[in-house]
Formats: C-alpha cells, structure tokens, sequence
C-alpha cells in the first residue's frame, strides 16, 4: 500500500542494494534493520498528538495465495510477487481465513533488531469486500482508500518479531563476455545466442536468434581525398558517400538535423567523374546463413560550409535498420585560382650567365603553389614562388608556370629570350661651373649608355659628405629612354641632380654608375666660393711695439677660401700682396704712434675692405727722477721726472705714506702730514714697457734737534756753538741769545756761530730758527766754569795708623764749587770716589808714606740720557730703513755705546745709523759714561714690513 501521507522521500535515492532508512536519516544495507526504535528524538507513544492523523493509505497490488493446511512449514511465494514494483513506506498487509494467530506466530522480542510494531485485527470480512472485486484479482482502477482510524477492533503489538520475509528482487544488466562476443562474426547470417545464469537459487536460461549482416562500410567517393583531407570550392561543399546494405539506410552530419536517405543508384552528376558510380546495383557477397545479397547504396549531402575557412573536422553518419557507422572527415575550402602573373615578364630579353629572378603570383584564390618547367624537362622542374635561374648560353627557353591548389590549377607558358650583354661606356657629366657660389643650387647631369636589360644605380658623392643614390630598373619607358637607334639593345640613361654646397672649398666630385656587372666613375672638382660680407684685422701681439715684429691676420667672414689678401701699414713701406691671410711686420723705432692699418680680401666673386686704426708703442728708456731738497713738514714738494725714450707713458708715484697718484704727467706735487725719511718709487710705464726708479725725500719739522758744546765750558774764551736742525741748514735764518747779556746774533745759512761768555755760571741761550715758511725756538743751559790751574791737598797728618779714620782736604784754584773725585790708592778698591774738598777714609793698610800736593781733575758726572731717532711713527720702525738715533748729556767727554739688540756688533758716539734687516721687537740700549760716572738707557722699538705692490680686484658687483 502507497500512503498518501509519509515521511518525506531523501533528495538523492540510496545506491543499490542499500535502502532507506528515515529514522537514522540515511541509508543502509538491506541486511540492516530499519526499526522506529532507532530513532533518538522519536516518541514511543502510541497516542497522537491533538489535531495530528495517521496516514492514510491506499491498495498498489494484491496477490491472492492458497495455502494447503498442514504442520508448520515455510512457504516460498514467487508468482506475481517477484513483477510488483515496491517504493519506500509502502507497508505489506496479510489477510487470510484461517483463524487468529493461526497464519503466523509472532512473538515479543525488545532486543531483536527485527522487531516492529505490528496491527492484529479481526474483521468478518476482508478489508476490501465492499470494493467490486473477484477472488485473485482487484480493481486498480478504482480509488480504494484506507486510514488506521478507519479500522475498529484492532490492537496494536509493539515490538513484535513475526516469521515472514521479503525479498527484493531488482533489474541488473550484465556484459556477455566471449571471444565470438568481443571480436565479431566472421561470416553474416542467422544466429542463435543461448544464456544460462549460474545462481543455484534462482536458475534462468534464456535464448534469441541473431541475424548478423555485413557492415555498411561508409564510403566518401567525391571529392577525392588528398592526403587525408577532403577540399571543395566555396558554396559546393557536396559530398557522394556510399554504403553496402540490403535494407534501407540514412546518412546524418554534425550541426544538421536533416538526414537523407540512401538511394540504389547514383546521381547522374556523378557518372562520368566517378568510377564507382558506374559498377553501381551489383550484388554484394552472400552473409552466412542465408542467401541475403548486400547492394551499394549511394547519398548526396551538402556540407553547408560555405566561404573558404581552414581544415575542419566533419562527422558523419550512416544507419540502417539494423546496423550504423560513422567517418570523420577533415575538409577545406579553397577558392579556385585566377589571373596568373609572372614578374618580371618572361618576354623580356635576358642577359645570359646572370641569375634571373621571376616571381609567380595569382590575381585571385586561396592557398596557391608553383611549378616551373624549363623547355618541359622533368629535371628542369621546380616548386617555389620565386625562380632563380641562370642561363648559361644564348638562345630561345620555354618557360612553363602552373599555379595550383587542391580545387584548382593555371598554366602559362613563355619564350624567353637570352642574349649577351653590352658593356656601359659614355659616362659624362655636363653642367660644371668654374666657380660655385655658396649656398647657391647647382644641377648637374650625367649619362651613360648600358645595356637595356640590366639595371643602374646612379651614386654621387658631393665632397662635403652629401650623397645622393637613384636607382633604375629594366624594362625601361622606351617614351623617356628610347633605345639606341644603331644599337637596339642599348639606352642612353641620363640623371639630373640639385645640390646646394653649404661651406666654400674645393671638392671632389665622384659620380659612379654600378650594377652587378660592372662599376664607371666620373671624378670633377667644384670650386665653391662665398660672398665676403666682412673682414676682421688681429694682431699678435695684441700690442704692438716698434723695433718688434709683429703678425697681422684677416679674418674674413663667411669663409676665408680663395682670397687673395693686400696689406697697407701707412708706415710708408710697399703694400703686400698674396693668398696668405697672416703675414709679419715690424714697425721702426721712429714709427711709434698710431698707424690706419687696411687689408682688402679678393675671392674672385666678391672682394671687402676693413681698417683698424693700431696704436705702435716705443719702450721705455732712460727713465730719471729730480727732487726738491729736503721738504719741510705741511708744505707741498715737487719732483720732476722724465725718460730719454716711450711714448703713452703712465707715470705712478708711490710716494712712500701710502699715498698712491697715477697721471699722465711726469711731475707730482704732494704734501706729507707727517715728517720722516720717505722713499718715492716713481714708475713709467705704457703698454709694453714699465721702468722705475727710488727717490729718497726727507720731510722734517723745523727744530734744533741738538747744541754743541752741549756740556761746561771756559770762561774768557771763545766758544764755537753750532746747532744741528732738520732740513737743509743752509737756507734756515738763525738768531741767537746767549743770555749774558749781549746782542742777538743773526745769521742766514750758518747754524755755527761763536761766543765767549766773561764770567762763570749758567746762562740761558736761545736760539730763534726760522725757515721762512715755520719757526721754531731752542733753549739750552749753558755752564760756563772757570779752568782749575792749581789743585792742592792736604792730609790731616802724615801716618795713619791701619783702621784709623783719616782726613784730607783738597783746595783749588780759583774758588769755584768744584766736584772732587777721591782716589785713596788703595789698590782693592780702585774706583774714585766722588766728594766734596774734605773727605775722611779708613785704611786697611799700613801707608808707609804720603805726599802733600796730588794733581787731580775734576768732572761733572753724567746725567740723565736720552734716546732720540728721527722716525715718524713714534716707535714703529720700518724694515731695511736707515734710522738716526741720537742723544744728548751735560757731562762733557763722555763716551757713548749703541746696543740696537739684533745682534749687529756695538756702536759708539754720540750719534749712529742702523737699519734693522730683520722684523721684530727690539730694544735699544744706549750706555754714556765718563772717568767719575756712567749711565744708561732702553728704548723699545717695534721693526715692521712695509706693505707693497697692494693689489684690488674687484671680484663682482652688486646693483641696488
């Protein structure tokens, strides 16, 4: 029974033999149970929930069985029950009369994995008496429906094991193995085929007759194949196939669902191109077991394919009532050649012992190749798009050209003729100017005379790198280059070419003419000159000197080719001629000052002139320098400076204070600020010379620099007094006061003068110098003492005893306050001891004598001294410049000594020059002494480098 209402179906059916199960939601074995138990969400109730029914069922099939009574015993029930068709959740019902529990036993069993729950109902009649139906049979067609609600009386069993099975009978194929099977009948004909199943328990043997007939053997019989592929021109894609078979069969092709049916003859189309056709309708051999006869059967079909394409795969099939057979086909479509063409043309004279090179093409069609024949020999034959052929003597050749492909072919045939070749000769060129203008176009043409069938190539090489190649090939245009009218295989073939020259000079020309035979050269010269626009003069030197030679050179523009140069130096010499553009001169000694210089240029085309005006120095000789006497401090000094020989000359004046004047005039005033020893360095110079020259200048401050006698001197006597001033003594005006009283003295140019004062003291001289631009006055103490002409002393008594003090007195004559100088004469101490008349002295040895009268001199002791240099920067010294250090004492005949401490030995006087040779601090040390006393002093003085040849160059500049 089907139920209208069940557990719902698996999307995908179990794989035999395995069943179903909904409880465990998946398959199982048909060996395994499927019982509700196995179920672990499942409810065991056997009440339904409120509102849910039972299924409902309805009857698939029945089958009657009548069981004779008896023991106990297993029935096998097989008829009608092996055909029924059994789906998951079908359930099987037994009915029978035979009383409860009296068909079968079914017994509790919980732990049986067979158990189910089975229905027991006992009902007066069976299930389905009211529903038409005869014993053994039932109406299917009548809607019979069932529920479980529907059945009163019954009692449910649960887990229950009953003693009945059920045996699933399925539909399996098997493969008949066998040599006979696998390998085929050899022979047609009737055949019997007998199979017998081994399965002990349900033995089946079954038979059948087989006719076997002989393969259909489909045959493509137009097109021809070539090399295994079938071509057809576009839109005529027919195929003729035939098989062998006696009863009626149909061909079908890949992408068409048409098919056409086999006919006993073929189509009248086909009988004069294919054999086959014409033996058609003759029996085919006997199969074996009958006397059936195979005939030929033959169809048309049309391929469809259309325009050209490349090879494709075509599968076709045949089948008749009893047998098929298939063939795949490889086929093309070509288009049909047209239009052959041969290039170049055949019919053109060749050159023998010389490759010619035809080449085959087709106006039209697919997929072409190329036989060449020569003279229809086999072994002149070739296969190639291009021939290359050389003819080896001269004479009339059959060519013959075929083109084909597989749906077509073209043939052409050709005389050609060969013929040996005229050499090149007549090369020429016409349209050479003599003179070329540059950047001006020039045509030149050239010809030659050569063969008509041989090709040229013109090449001119212009000199300057320019080139230029044209190339002609036969068959020449006999309108442009006829042949030759006494030689009809020769052509003149001229050229005609445009070149512009860019730059003038001389260059060769070179026109060849070539081929693979031979080569002609043409070689011309081309002057090419420009138009001279302008002319530069240089020089080198750049300055010109006379008595020197010097180089002149044009420059002319745009190019200095082929000029012809003539120089004027408007120095009175001849002018000069020629294609040098440099040439020397030398401009004499007297020829200094400034010369128009002009050099005309000449090109043959065009000639220009240019002038320079040169400026020709003379050198500096013979440069001497004058200078004013020495210049007094804040008045303006004049030198005069002049040079035997120069001209342009620059003078610069460094005069010495770093004060520096450049002029064009040889004379230079200038005032110093401050006095001093000053070296001018006066230099001359011009453009190819410099001289220079030192000129010593004293600049002094009006002053007495110092009086001699500076010390004492005599009373009554003429003293000869001279003053030592700065500057030129001679041209000072001196006056004089002596302060005793007489007159001033006045003297112009001497500083020397002489007094004698009448009595001893100290007076006050002056002396008033004027320079008569300054003046300056000098004041001096003059002592005045009288000569000592008796010295008497005395001891306080003749002998001392040793350690005794002792006392002398000394007295001079005339009185005057004398300085005493005291020698004791003891020889220990032999330094004189200065004192007054009277002295007291202690010896410390026995004096054995004396003397009453002692000659002495008496004298002043020195003072202080002073240190005096005529530098003008206080102490700073300059280096290598010769300084006068001076001083002065009131002690008379002193003796002086000069240490300047840079190691020069010492030197003595009162006055002395040095120059320090080396930079540094020195100190000068200056020692005065005399036979009662000595001093000394120290003076440092800073020696320093002076700063010369100081240079500014100004590196950029800088714009607000």
């Amino acid at each position: 029974m089907d139920p209208s209402t069940s557990t719902p179906l698996p999307s995908t059916s179990c794989p035999p033999p395995q069943q179903w199960c909904p409880f465990l939601g998946r398959c199982l074995p048909l060996a395994s149970p499927c019982h509700p138990g196995s179920c672990a969400n499942c409810t065991q109730a056997d009440t339904l929930p409120p509102g849910a029914l039972r299924p409902s069922y309805s009857l698939v099939d029945e089958v009657v069985v009548t069981l004779p009574a008896g023991p106990v015993t297993h029935i096998l029930v097989r008829e009608r029950v092996e055909d029924l068709l059994v789906s998951p959740g079908d359930i099987i019902g037994l009915q029978h009369d035979a009383g409860p529990a009296s068909l079968l036993r079914c017994d509790p069993s919980p732990q049986s994995p067979w158990r189910q729950p089975i229905l027991a109902l006992n009902q007066s009649d069976w299930l389905w008496a009211n529903s038409n139906q005869s014993e053994g049979s039932v109406d299917l067609d009548q809607s019979v429906e069932i529920t479980l609600e529907d059945v009163r009386g019954g009692v449910w069993a649960a887990d229950v094991v009953c003693p009945i099975r059920v045996l699933y009978v399925g539909h399996s194929e098997t493969q008949l193995q066998g040599s006979q099977l696998s390998s085929g009948l050899p022979q047609p004909g009737l055949y019997s085929l007998e199979v017998t199943s081994d399965d002990p328990a349900f033995p089946v043997m079954a038979s059948c007759p087989i006719r076997v007939v002989p393969p259909l053997g489909l045959t493509v019989l137009h097109p021809p194949s070539q090399n295994g592929t079938y071509y057809f021109r576009p839109n005529q894609t027919v195929v003729l196939l035939r098989v062998h078979s006696q009863y009626g069969a149909k061909a079908h092709w890949q992408g068409s669902n048409q098919s056409v049916l086999f006919q006993d003859h073929c189509p009248p189309d086909f009988l004069p191109t294919v054999g086959e056709c014409r033996g058609a309708g003759r029996a085919g051999e006997p199969g074996r077991g009958g006397g059936n006869q195979s005939h030929s059967l033959f169809a048309v079909i049309d391929l469809g394919l259309g325009e050209e394409r490349g090879p494709v795969v075509v599968n076709l099939s045949a089948h008749s009532e009893v047998t098929e057979a298939s063939l795949s086909l490889l086929v093309g479509v070509e288009e049909p050649l047209r239009g052959l063409v041969v290039q170049p043309h055949p019919r053109h004279r060749v050159l023998m012992e010389s490759v010619v090179s035809y080449t085959a093409a087709v106006e039209g069609g697919s997929s072409p190749t190329f036989k060449w024949t020569v003279d229809d020999k086999p072994y002149f034959t070739y296969y190639n798009t291009v021939l290359n052929i050389i003819y080896q003597n001269p004479a009339v050749y059959k060519l013959s050209v075929t083109a084909m492909n597989h749906v077509s072919n073209l043939t052409d045939h050709f005389n050609v003729t060969v013929d040996r070749m005229n050499p090149m000769v007549n090369l020429t060129v016409t349209g050479v100017p003599g003179v070329v203008t540059q950047g001006s176009d020039q045509f030149l043409t050239t010809s030659v005379v050569l063969d008509v069938s041989v090709d040229a190539t013109f090449r001119w090489s212009f000199g300057d790198g320019g080139y230029q190649e044209y190339d002609f090939k036969p068959p020449y245009n006999t309108s442009l280059y006829p042949p030759l009218p006494d030689s009809p295989t020769q052509v003149l073939l001229p050229n005609k070419v445009k070149y512009k020259y860019q730059q003038p000079g001389v260059y060769t020309v070179l026109v060849s003419v070539s081929n693979h035979y031979e080569n002609r050269t043409q070689r011309i010269d081309m002057h090419v000159y420009s138009v001279l626009t302008h002319v530069d003069i240089e020089t080198e030197p750049r300055l010109l000197q006379a008595g020197q030679p010097a180089a002149f050179e044009a420059h002319a523009l745009p190019s200095a080719y082929g000029i012809v140069y003539t120089w004027d130096f408007a120095d009175g010499s001849a002018s000069r001629e020629g294609p040098q553009r440099r040439v020397n001169h030398t401009y004499g000694v007297g020829h200094s000052g400034v010369h128009n210089v002009c050099v005309s240029v000449n090109n043959t085309i065009s000639w220009t002139k240019a002038c320079a005006e040169m400026l020709v120095y003379e050198e500096i000789k013979g440069l001497t320098a004058t200078s004013s006497a020495p210049t007094e401090l804040n008045t303006r000094r004049r030198s005069l400076h002049t040079c035997r020989q120069g001209n342009n000359v620059t003078w610069s004046f460094d005069m010495g204070d770093v004060s520096m004047v450049t002029t064009a005039g040889s004379e230079v005033p200038h005032t110093y600020v401050k006095d001093g020893n000053y070296t001018v360095n006066v230099t001359a110079r011009n453009a190819v010379s410099a001289r220079w020259t030192l000129v010593p200048v004293q600049v002094f401050v009006l002053q007495v620099v110092r009086l001699e006698p500076a010390g004492c001197v005599r009373e009554l006597t003429q003293v000869d007094f001279q003053a030592f001033v700065s500057g030129n003594a001679s041209s000072h005006l001196y006056e004089w006061s002596f302060g005793d009283g007489t007159p001033n003295q006045t003297h112009l140019g001497s500083p020397r003068i002489s007094h004698s004062y009448g009595g001893s003291g100290d007076y006050h001289l002056s002396l008033l110098l004027s320079s008569g631009v300054n003046k300056a006055n000098f004041f001096a103490w003059v002592c005045v003492q009288p000569a000592v002409s008796n010295v008497t002393l005395t001891p306080e008594k003749c002998n001392f005893r040793l350690g005794e003090e002792s006392r002398f007195r000394a007295s001079a004559r005339p009185d005057f306050d004398y300085t005493y100088l005291w020698d004791f004469g003891v020889i220990e101490d032999s330094t004189p001891v200065q004192g007054h008349k009277d002295m007291v002295f202690t010896y410390k040895t026995l004096v054995s004598t004396c003397n009453d009268s002692v000659l002495i001199q008496i004298q002043r002791p020195v003072g202080l001294v002073l240190i005096q240099h005529n530098g003008t920067r206080s102490n700073n010294l300059t280096l290598r410049e010769v300084y006068l250090f001076t001083t002065s004492s009131l002690a008379p005949a002193s003796l002086y000594t000069w240490d300047f401490g840079d190691g020069t030995p010492l030197a003595p006087g009162p006055n002395a020059t040095h120059a320090y040779n080396v930079s540094g601090v020195f100190n000068v040390t200056l020692t005065a002494a005399n036979p009662v006393s000595s001093n000394h002093t120290c003076v440092a003085v800073a020696v320093l480098a002076p700063i010369r040849g100081l240079v500014v160059t100004l590196i950029g500049s800088t714009s607000p």
